[in-house]
């Protein structure tokens, strides 16, 4: 029989050589797992990209003119209207003039037939 004191020692002395152990394995596979990582998003990177040429979403800008609407009748109705593509995908937009001479912009996306 192992005295108490004993006993905590050699546990003590195998959670450390264990941790010793546990500590060369990480940075042993540290290069491994970073080339791993690396790798895996270079993979993600390529399905995100072929996503988006599927499904034609552009990766550049886009414009949208805007015209006064000539039906405003109240302020709830925006002082500017109008169409544009953005990003490959059509929008409307309306557009208020505020008093502080901002001007707040809300864009609808048009629905696509597929």
């Amino acid at each position: 029989m192992i005295d108490p004191q004993t006993q905590e020692y050699l546990s003590q002395r195998t959670l450390e050589i264990a941790e010793d152990v546990l500590r060369q394995r990480i940075i042993e596979d540290t290069p491994a797992l970073a080339a791993e990582a690396h790798h895996l998003a270079q993979v993600l990177r390529e399905s995100v990209d072929l996503e988006r040429t599927k499904r034609r979403l552009e990766t550049g800008s886009g414009s949208i003119e805007l015209y006064p609407y000539k039906r405003k009748k109240d302020s709830s109705q925006p002082d500017l209207v109008g169409k544009g593509q953005v990003g490959g995908r059509n929008y409307k937009a309306a557009a208020w003039l505020k008093d502080d001479n901002a001007l707040r912009i809300a864009l609808i996306q048009e629905k696509t037939n597929g």
